[in-house]
């Protein structure tokens, strides 16, 4: 192995856990970069198991907030639990978002411009908002890394 530092960033879904497991298979020792995917079951079964992907540095958001607590208790009702908090969490407030929104204007550019009205939304991933340029930015990640089987704030 080469004493030069490397780094692996791997972005991407469930599939990205094959790399981390050929990494550590060959022996590698690497900083290893990813986002909130690191947390899915699937990833760390394509990583090889917990052994592979401890101390992976990711990316993602404090899932432990009040909303999306209830919003795992709603969904465990059907028998489930969330793979993938962020994505739960997001799309979940993209819905309530627009329910919102249809308050106003139910279709096309009434529900558009009902879009760009509704402010400071409570959601699960924080407070919503339309920007001028159509994007919500609500979500305020935070680095963790993955150590002993835990996703721990660094």
């Amino acid at each position: 192995m080469s004493s030069i530092p490397i780094i692996n960033i791997s972005f991407g879904f469930d599939e990205t856990g094959f790399v981390f497991k050929h990494e550590h298979e060959l022996g590698y020792n690497l900083t290893r970069l990813a986002i909130d995917t690191a947390t899915s079951t699937n990833f760390i079964a394509n990583a090889g198991g917990w052994n592979s992907v401890d101390g992976i540095y990711f990316t993602s958001w404090d899932s432990d907030t009040p909303g999306y607590k209830e919003l795992e208790r709603k969904i465990s009702e059907n028998g489930d639990t969330p793979e993938q908090p962020l994505f739960a969490a997001a799309g979940y407030d993209a819905t309530m978002y627009v329910a919102e929104a249809m308050k106003t204007g139910e279709s096309g550019k009434a529900l558009h411009d009902a879009m760009y009205i509704v402010k400071n939304f409570k959601g699960i991933t924080g407070d919503l908002s339309m920007d001028p340029d159509g994007a919500v930015r609500t979500v305020k990640e935070k680095i963790f890394q993955i150590k002993n089987e835990q996703f721990v704030l660094v």
